[in-house]
């Protein structure tokens, strides 16, 4: 089960403004439609998280990220998910196979 899509870590008064957050068919900035998962790109735990990047999921929701999948199902997610495993779903050619999370 590959993550398709998931919500955007934004931190505090960056809402709809360039560089981290806008229209992704804008297309002028890689941030407005882009986040990354994997070892070394924590999942933010809330809009003021420190350890977070401008390419890391995360939500306004405290505790949890909304992903939609690939097989159609949205699931919420808990921020406490390791990067390793945050990595594996989003890398459907890695031949992983992940099981309840």
């Amino acid at each position: 089960m590959d993550s398709l899509l998931g919500e955007s870590h934004v931190p505090p008064g960056e809402l709809t403004k360039a560089p981290n957050n806008g229209p992704a068919y804008v297309g002028k900035f890689l941030l407005h439609s882009s986040r990354i998962a994997g070892p070394g790109i924590p999942l933010a735990h809330s809009p003021v998280d420190q350890r977070a990047t401008e390419f890391s999921f995360g939500s306004h929701h405290r505790g949890f990220i909304n992903f939609a999948f690939v097989d159609g199902h949205v699931q919420s997610v808990n921020t406490q998910l390791s990067s390793r495993l945050a990595g594996h779903l989003a890398n459907r050619h890695d031949g992983q196979t992940i099981g309840e999370f």
